[in-house]
């Protein structure tokens, strides 16, 4: 019959194997078929472990399917999974199922653990999720509970070998009882818990005082890189369209200031200038102009000076592991704080070197104003060199298209009016769909506009511009993405891939380029209230996660002593003010009731005032105190009306207590009796063993013992504890 501590360590260490496995798996690296194999060995290990009718292999089948998988791994290397990471993960799945069915010795539990614990470091090697964090924990208390428990277990076997019978803890009544299984059980997993905070509370203070290294030895496995097509310099229809249906987190927009300041804000990425029937791209890719570096480690970006209005927004942004080299703002970045290198095109595309595993952290200032609409009615149509082959040039198209821009703006008398008719136009006449054939249509625009009349944002962007050309203003197509969902836990917009956006920019001369967005408002799918503050508190927490724990580098680490630094002394500078202003208080109190020449009036005033202030505080304490002394005052009554006989234990041991005083302790294998026989001085032995024999008397005789019989025995020990 196997003991409470071997059921107990068998139990923590199948919870180890499953949290081992489930930490693996929440990577996304385990795929289906190996998640399915696990999950029923696993069953039917725990299930046959309960009824104990476990399948074993044998020794021989063992080293047999070892021998086998040694081909299979190598398939799998070279054929299958085609990743030497994917195959290493196989290859600990397939020895820990088979460890599963294998005779187990004391070592063996200790591979299963080792496995575990492998499955915990390849976790930790390829996700940075806050979830580790909770699953480290867990596996954590669960290693310290086995080990505990297997140290229990291995001692009762060798107590149970050295005296041929079971451990006394089996045979005892506490061992026998479930009062004894559950004190037992509930120690070991007290301890564990205790213990797994204790190392983590002190392993985190070597986190956060040990110096800051740039990157680990795993930094391309512990991120997922997400593919953003749309934001290179080619850019063919759908690109975006095809974004909009993803949910993965983009970026983290953390503002300064009111977040209402940032209603309808775009975070602008890659301007596109040529188009070419069914793509747009970037035509001067290589041409960059010069940014300066300012002396707080950032680039001062340096644009063509604009008229007013002006208003300036702050804002940091964390952008993910992605591929593309391009970085987002808001439209007229000013200034742009990181220390990733920077660089910027003619078209005003942000761009820094390509970072598919590593996150980029930076600030950003914006100037986010428009221009008055009164202004630019009245800018000219002198357009700088080269803007008609870069931002006029159109390919061979449908003539309707020409036509159609002239009927849309034949009653307008300028540029702006123009291209607000043609933002107005393609949003009341032209409906909303990512449903769109999969095939790839040599006109796509003209199909857009004569024929489906129904697309995403790709197409009401092109649309404008290209009808914008016809009428020779200057245009180009902007990708980028909307403003995102606010989360108020974590106070940063939420960007995801479906907030991708392609909208148009239009050049005015003496304004520089102006954002217009032809495609109509979307309503967003309903999600209910409690679905989306779970999610920012889940969001919330895993950008914590980013930037105290995965993100935590030098500079942070710098800033986080000067806060206690300056917490500290803020504590110490408050003290000392409230010291001072208590002391002058008393002062000025002391001064004005007995040294002044109104005192006496003053002193009787104040007593007068405490005296009411005394009443009043009787009476508080009489209204929230009597209830309790009352219900303590019937308590007591009830007991002494009818006394239980563990107060006749806690009586008799407090004349045990006195008599250890004077040098008479009891053994505990002694009766009350035996003790008090046991006693050298006569007189006090005659007075134990009388009170002894009376305590046995009420304490085993439950009807010999009432009120009467209680206060006499407690009357008589208080007498002799007093005589002692």
């Amino acid at each position: 019959m196997k003991s409470r501590a071997d059921f107990y360590f068998q139990t923590s260490v199948n919870l180890l194997l499953a949290t081992g496995f489930f930490t693996l798996a929440s990577t996304g690296k385990v795929d289906l078929p190996s998640m399915l194999c696990f999950a029923a060995a696993y069953t039917a290990y725990v299930v046959g472990g309960f009824r104990r009718r476990v399948w074993l292999l044998s020794a021989g089948r063992v080293s047999f399917f070892s021998k086998i998988y040694i081909l299979v791994f190598l398939l799998d290397l070279w054929w299958l999974s085609k990743s030497f990471v994917d195959a290493a993960i196989h290859l600990l799945i397939f020895i820990q199922i088979l460890k599963f069915f294998s005779e187990k010795k004391d070592r063996d539990y200790f591979y299963m653990i080792l496995i575990a614990f492998m499955e915990l470091l390849a976790a930790a090697a390829m996700t940075i999720s806050p979830s580790f964090s909770v699953a480290f924990l867990v596996f954590l208390a669960l290693v310290i509970s086995s080990l505990m428990s297997f140290e229990i277990k291995r001692s009762q076997e060798l107590y149970a070998e050295r005296r041929s019978h079971p451990p006394r803890g089996e045979t005892s009544s506490l061992a026998r009882s479930g009062n004894g299984t559950r004190r037992l059980y509930g120690a070991l997993a007290a301890a564990s818990a205790i213990m797994s905070l204790g190392i983590v509370a002190f392993a985190a203070l070597f986190f956060f005082a040990l110096p800051r290294v740039e990157a680990g030895f795993f930094t391309r496995l512990n991120t997922n890189t997400q593919s953003i097509t749309g934001f290179s310099s080619l850019v063919q229809f759908g690109a975006v369209g095809s974004l909009k249906k993803n949910m993965a987190v983009v970026m983290r927009v953390r503002v300064e200031g009111d977040p209402r300041d940032f209603d309808g804000v775009k975070w602008r990425g890659i301007a596109l200038n040529w188009f070419e029937g069914n793509s747009w791209r970037r035509k001067t890719e290589g041409d960059t102009k010069s940014v300066l570096k300012d002396g707080r480690g950032g680039y001062r970006l340096l644009p063509e000076q604009v008229p007013p209005p002006h208003r300036l927004v702050q804002y940091q942004i964390l952008l993910e592991p992605i591929s593309t080299e391009v970085l987002f703002a808001a439209a007229r970045a000013r200034l742009v704080l990181t220390s990733a290198r920077l660089r910027m095109d003619t078209g005003e595309t942000l761009s820094t070197d390509y970072h598919p595993y590593s996150r980029v952290r930076y600030n950003v200032i914006s100037d986010i104003a428009p221009p008055w609409a009164s202004s630019l009615r009245k800018a000219g149509t002198e357009y700088p060199p080269n803007f008609e082959e870069d931002y006029l040039s159109l390919p061979e198209f449908d003539r309707r298209i020409h036509e159609l821009a002239r009927n849309i703006t034949r009653a307008e008398t300028n540029n702006y009016d123009r291209a607000r008719s043609v933002e107005s136009y393609l949003k009341e006449n032209y409906g909303y769909t990512l449903d769109l054939p999969s095939t790839r249509e040599l006109d796509p625009v003209g199909q857009f506009l004569f024929e489906s009349r129904r697309g995403h944002c790709e197409y009401f962007a092109s649309s404008m511009a290209i009808l914008l050309r016809t009428l020779g203003i200057p245009s180009r197509v902007v990708n980028g993405f909307q403003t995102g969902e606010y989360n108020a836990v974590g106070k940063d917009f939420i960007v995801r891939e479906a907030d991708a956006h392609s909208w148009v920019e239009v050049f005015f001369p003496g304004y520089g380029w102006v954002a217009f967005d032809p495609t109509p408002a979307v309503i967003p799918p309903h999600r209910s209230a409690a679905w989306v503050a779970l999610n920012h508190y889940l969001d919330a927490l895993e950008l914590f996660w980013i930037n105290w724990i995965v993100g935590f580098d030098s500079f942070r680490q710098i800033v986080l002593f000067q806060g206690l630094q300056n917490g500290t002394l803020a504590v110490k500078y408050g003290l000392e003010q409230l010291w001072l202003t208590w002391t002058t208080r008393l002062s000025d109190f002391y001064q004005a009731t007995f040294l002044s020449p109104q005192a006496s009036l003053k002193r009787s005033q104040l007593l007068t005032h405490l005296g009411q202030k005394f009443l009043w505080g009787l009476g508080l304490l009489a209204v929230f105190a009597g209830p309790w002394a009352i219900g303590r005052f019937v308590r007591h009554r009830r007991l002494l009306r009818s006394p239980r006989p563990h107060l006749v234990a806690e009586v008799f041991s407090k004349w045990l207590r006195a008599l250890a005083r004077r040098g008479f302790d009891r053994h505990p294998c002694q009766t009350p009796l035996e003790f008090s026989q046991s006693i050298s001085d006569a007189r006090l032995r005659s007075s134990a063993i009388e009170l002894a024999t009376l305590y046995n008397r009420l304490r085993f005789d439950p009807s010999r013992l009432d009120a009467q019989a209680y206060l006499s025995f407690r009357s008589r020990l208080q007498m002799e504890i007093k005589n002692l």
